[in-house]
């Protein structure tokens, strides 16, 4: 079992559905690079936006939660996936 550690201030960002909530002081904040200058950092928009995505994935793949599994009776299997090589 883990020790409660001191987070700072609890910071929140809502994307939807989707909220995290977060520090920027003590032992747990996350980096504050802020590139786009909309005063939240990139890794949190960052989190917040591979959660999402991952919900869109389920619902989108019709997860039955109702039953507590992936039904693939219901899944439609004809999705278009795009990919970019982010290294060179």
């Amino acid at each position: 079992m883990s020790e409660p550690v001191e987070a700072g201030e609890r910071l929140h960002y809502v994307l939807e559905e989707v909220r995290v909530i977060y520090s920027i002081e003590g032992e747990l904040a996350v980096p504050t690079e802020d590139l786009d200058g909309n005063g939240t950092p990139d890794r949190v928009e960052d989190v917040a936006l591979r959660v999402w995505a991952a919900r869109e994935f389920i619902f989108e793949m019709r997860y039955d939660a109702a039953a507590a599994y992936w039904n693939p009776l219901a899944a439609s299997f004809e999705k278009e996936a795009r990919f970019r090589r982010l290294s060179k």
